[in-house]
């Protein structure tokens, strides 16, 4: 069912943006065995990162909360999520983060190594 697929890579998302590894690792794992795409699963992993980086800067140049949302074209309710997961990096690590996963996503979609093992190699290394 496409919700729960949907709640699943939400929360496979906000794992990642924790960087839990035994939880990102179980999901993206549960994922791949449900024959979910491993580029779908990149993206939205580049797509976490990037919201990320995109309100750590908007709040470093002091953009009221309110106006997040609107700023950063992200809904509300990703807007509450992802900026509760902002003190837990400097934006520095935030950049590093964002250009591993866009780097590993020109490898696979290159072909030069096999999606699936890179994807989980990657969560391995979070």
């Amino acid at each position: 069912d496409q919700r729960g697929f949907d709640n699943d890579i939400f929360k496979t998302i906000e794992a990642l943006g924790r960087q839990d590894k035994k939880t990102v690792l179980r999901l993206v794992l549960r994922h791949l065995d449900n024959g979910d795409d491993p580029l779908y699963l990149l993206s939205m992993f580049i797509y976490q990162w990037r919201n990320l980086l995109q309100l750590k800067d908007l709040m470093a140049r002091r953009v009221p909360y309110g106006a997040l949302a609107k700023r950063s074209m992200l809904h509300p309710f990703v807007v509450r999520k992802t900026v509760a997961q902002l003190n837990d990096f400097s934006l520095e690590v935030l950049k590093k983060n964002y250009q591993f996963w866009q780097d590993l996503e020109l490898v696979v979609k290159s072909g030069a190594v096999d999606a699936k093992q890179a994807l989980v190699n990657a969560v391995l290394t979070i």
